[in-house]
């Protein structure tokens, strides 16, 4: 005789027949189910594609997971994620050209000259997740959120609730962004196919992936830095601390943005050393000057 100890291997196989059939008697293989759209998952025996308030994860889905707070259920029923409610996003969907419609956001303002991050699917391609990234050229506020000119034209019909972000202003790994969007966690940056909080630098590689570090170390300095000079006649001191004097005339260049002689200085700081009269072994600075690359030209004379 069969028992159901022999038919099912144990309890925690037997309940989970039940859950599926609601019975442990023999059932009729299942026809298999299509593929449900985006934002649906499936329902078998008989099969049914059945709108998924939260998130389905995936087109063969069947089930629907609650969003966890505080992510939300999309306003698109096409979408099978939860959405960040803090996160700027185009509303309504963005024609293929411009101006892009986002709502208010509280990290960074929109400014002329921007770079922004546009991400979501295209009316032509659901399938896929296309991003844009362009230049902000000009900036309306209107009610309910913002209405921003970009410099190149979208690909396409993005999809109502396509994210929008400020890109991060350095992508090189050495420096914090200078612009930020909200999210759920706070504020972030556009880093490829990252998104850097304010504490972190961003790296974008040639293939378009976006990295996220801790910005630092920073290097420790066991001493305090040297007090640099120049006095009487004159005597300096130098960034190594070192003591020496100048004891003939001409223009010496005291201090230069970048060191590197091979780049163009950014910042130069340049003294012109002149003999005291009828004294010429006794020189002393008789002129500065500052200039930087902005052509902006300061001088003293003692």
């Amino acid at each position: 005789m069969m028992t159901l100890a022999s038919a099912v291997a144990d309890l925690s196989e037997f309940q989970r027949v039940y859950d599926v059939n609601q019975s442990v008697c023999p059932q009729e293989v299942p026809e298999p189910c299509d593929e449900c759209p985006q934002g649906y998952y499936i329902v078998p025996n008989p099969c049914e594609c059945v709108e998924c308030i939260g998130e389905a994860r995936r087109r063969r889905s069947t089930e629907c997971t609650p969003c966890p707070a505080p992510f939300v259920p999309c306003q698109n029923p096409e979408e099978d994620d939860c959405c960040d409610p803090y996160m700027p996003r185009t509303d309504p969907p963005p024609n293929g050209t411009i101006p892009v419609q986002v709502p208010y956001q509280t990290c960074t303002e929109f400014s002329l000259g921007d770079s922004i991050t546009i991400t979501g699917r295209l009316s032509s391609d659901p399938s896929t997740i296309v991003t844009h990234t362009s230049v902000v050229i000009g900036v309306i506020q209107i009610t309910g959120g913002y209405e921003l000119d970009l410099h190149d034209p979208l690909p396409g019909d993005f999809e109502f609730e396509s994210t929008v972000q400020q890109a991060c202003t350095s992508t090189d790994g050495t420096q914090v962004s200078s612009s930020f969007s909200p999210f759920v966690g706070g504020c972030c940056c556009a880093c490829g196919t990252d998104c850097c909080e304010t504490t972190e630098v961003c790296t974008v590689y040639p293939n378009g992936t976006g990295v996220c570090s801790p910005a630092g170390p920073y290097p420790e300095f066991s001493t305090p830095a040297p007090t640099v000079g120049a006095k009487g006649d004159p005597h300096l001191v130098n960034l190594q601390g070192e003591h020496f004097d100048i004891n003939h005339d001409g223009k010496f260049t005291l201090l230069r943005f970048p060191q590197a002689v091979e780049k163009p200085a950014e910042f130069t700081f340049v003294a012109n050393v002149q003999p005291d009269v009828g004294k010429p072994c006794t020189t002393y600075i008789t002129e500065v000057g500052l200039s930087n690359t902005a052509d902006l030209v300061s001088r003293c004379f003692a």
